[in-house]
């Protein structure tokens, strides 16, 4: 879930911090139970005749919504188990399982995996997403509300079924396909990442074939946090290569693929304003293209807000050729009642297109919308 990705994000890169010190009790796994709900209702606008995707038990259909309605209800949901234990001198264990509390046809479980963490750094094993996507900075979210990054604005001015677009700065070639990750010590504000991923795999234990399927995806990362004066610096660069797979069945798979990100966030007092850019090189593919975000954030005792803008340009498919254009806005705030209790208020406008579609109006979507919502963390 798109919210769900933010959370791991903001919760892995605070796992980071420095190790227990050396000769520290042992003590027993300690399993905690944590997690959000979110339930949103609003209005939002779709152009009539807009061509979507839509999933179920049994896959993905497309159909043609002849009159969109303009009122919905949603929801945002997962529950978290963790636990972690201390092992012998400095050495941390644990893991993490993230499992959706909306019943979702695809992907039931988000991450799930094991790590450890000790003097050399924090090693991570099992499903969850790789060391450029979880140390990238890009455009700030509010304390509480939505992000323009992997925004839910997406659920309500929806992308036409034949437009592909990047929906985040961050690479996310890998997603949660197993794979291994290492993050290091942070020096002198530096923490380099590195991640290894076999297979194209989630939460499956197969063996591929590497003339049919991308294998051995390689990342590396780099994220640095600076404090200058009264100002708060935050950098990060990845790539993630894969090599391509000749007897592969889609185009993308067959070239190789180089996934590049970069980002800088500087903060100072109440504000903060940063950028993200991706370029996706990888020649068949229907996301081959780039992204780019910007965003200004504000918070101030319990209140919170931030706008921001994305822009994604991708190459699309053979089957609807044409430059795959999409233009997402996300202006949010939002207020802490209580400690885990968020009221979050979000406007937002999308433009959706697909430049050589032969389905015409159908692959283009234009709209605005507006949202409330109530958070529960805990």
């Amino acid at each position: 879930m798109r919210l769900a990705k933010v959370l791991a994000l903001a919760s892995a890169l605070g796992a980071l911090s420095p190790p227990p010190q050396a000769g520290a009790s042992t003590g027993a796994l300690r399993v905690e139970l944590g997690g959000y709900m979110e339930q949103a209702a609003g209005w939002a606008r779709n152009q009539p005749g807009v061509r979507v995707a839509q999933r179920s038990a049994a896959g993905t259909t497309s159909a043609v919504l002849r009159e969109p309605n303009r009122f919905a209800q949603q929801s945002d949901a997962e529950i978290w188990f963790t636990g972690r234990a201390r092992i012998g001198e400095g050495l941390v264990l644990g893991f993490v399982v993230q499992l959706e509390a909306n019943s979702n046809a695809h992907d039931q479980v988000d991450e799930s995996y094991l790590f450890v963490e000790g003097p050399l750094g924090r090693l991570l094993a099992g499903s969850e997403n790789d060391a450029a996507y979880l140390q990238h900075v890009s455009a700030p979210r509010p304390a509480a509300g939505w992000g323009v990054l992997e925004s839910a604005a997406t659920q309500w001015v929806v992308v036409p079924r034949h437009v592909h677009a990047m929906t985040t700065t961050a690479p996310t070639t890998t997603g949660d396909d197993q794979k291994l990750t290492w993050f290091a010590p942070r020096l002198a504000g530096l923490q380099l990442g590195a991640s290894f991923t076999p297979n194209e795999r989630e939460d499956a234990n197969e063996v591929s074939d590497r003339a049919r399927e991308r294998t051995n995806l390689s990342t590396l990362s780099v994220n640095g946090r600076w404090s200058l004066g009264g100002a708060a610096l935050r950098l990060s660069a990845g790539r993630v290569h894969g090599r391509g797979a000749p007897g592969a069945s889609f185009a993308g798979r067959r070239a190789p693929l180089d996934d590049d990100a970069a980002g800088a966030e500087i903060g100072w007092g109440e504000w903060r304003i940063g950028a993200g850019y991706r370029r996706l090189a990888n020649p068949g593919s229907a996301l081959d293209g780039r992204a780019r975000a910007i965003g200004l954030a504000w918070r101030r005792d319990r209140w919170s807000a931030a706008v921001g803008h994305l822009r994604s340009r991708a190459a699309g498919t053979t089957t609807t050729p044409g430059r795959d254009k999409s233009d997402i806005v996300v202006l949010s705030t939002g207020y802490s009642v209580a400690p885990g209790i968020d009221l979050v208020l979000s406007g937002f406008g999308a433009r959706h297109a697909n430049g050589g579609s032969r389905f015409g109006a159908e692959d283009r979507n234009r709209g605005r919308g507006m949202v409330s919502a109530l958070r529960l963390s805990f």
